[in-house]
């Protein structure tokens, strides 16, 4: 008989509806989320935009966001593909390297992995029993659940370094309570106006959210059309607390040393 553990992270009756995780220990693990619907009752509260969360469940961890080195992904077009490779280079150089990203395909472990290898079921399920006295008051949403997940693993596996591609937007994003030492902009376009801004300009000022000061920062391929390396360039005219970042844009025609 399958073992199913049924873990109730909402309160009945909260916004947004009661959803359960069923972690069904089997051939391979399946992350079921119900109703579906919960995404589209609030948009706003299934997202849970801000730190506040995020914060007390890696309070409650020990804080492993600060216990590594990070990269930092963001962008409309090309951040999956482009955590993928930096995670295989540095991992080919020789580097315990941790990747973050989401969605997944098939398996929810895909979203953590170490070296190319997916975080355990057994793993999963330990820290679901670990943080469970814990989410009935923090009530965190999926995605936040998840990055704490990520972290947690990173530190707890001493990776040298680990690449988090951000969920939606970068600002608020869950993962941006990190301190990378880079952080990546992929191509700007257009992706979630309802939450991110009806133009580029807007949508662009929330992937730039992910710029610390003093980090380096690398900016995607000049676009035809619309200049959008520089619609972020000129964001810290408008952003003072982003000073003095780093801001490089990758060459194109040539590849060259960027160390």
């Amino acid at each position: 008989m399958r073992d199913l553990r049924f873990f109730n992270f909402i309160k009945p009756g909260s916004v947004p509806a009661t959803f359960i995780f069923a972690y069904e220990l089997s051939a391979n693990l399946r992350l079921y989320v119900c109703p579906a619907s919960y995404v589209q009752q609030d948009r706003g509260q299934a997202i849970k935009s801000g730190f506040t969360n995020i914060t007390a469940l890696c309070d409650v961890l020990g804080q492993p966001h600060i216990k590594g080195r990070f990269v930092h992904v963001a962008g409309t077009n090309g951040k999956g593909s482009v955590s993928h490779m930096l995670a295989s280079v540095l991992q080919s150089a020789g580097y315990k390297t941790g990747l973050y990203t989401s969605p997944h395909l098939r398996d929810f472990r895909e979203r953590i992995k170490i070296n190319g290898e997916m975080i355990t079921e057994e793993e999963v399920v330990a820290f679901v029993d670990h943080l469970q006295p814990y989410i009935e008051s923090i009530q965190p949403s999926f995605f936040e659940l998840t990055v704490a997940m990520a972290f947690h693993h990173f530190a707890k596996h001493n990776t040298d370094i680990a690449i988090i591609e951000t969920g939606l937007g970068g600002r608020l994003d869950s993962t941006n309570i990190i301190q990378p030492v880079l952080s990546v902009i992929t191509n700007i376009g257009y992706d979630h106006v309802q939450i991110l801004g009806n133009t580029l300009e807007e949508i662009a000022a929330e992937k730039a959210g992910i710029i610390k000061p003093g980090i380096p920062v690398v900016i995607g391929k000049k676009q035809p059309k619309r200049n959008r390396y520089s619609e972020i360039k000129q964001l810290p005219k408008v952003r003072p607390s982003s000073l003095p970042a780093i801001i490089c844009r990758l060459p194109t025609g040539s590849r060259k040393n960027m160390n």
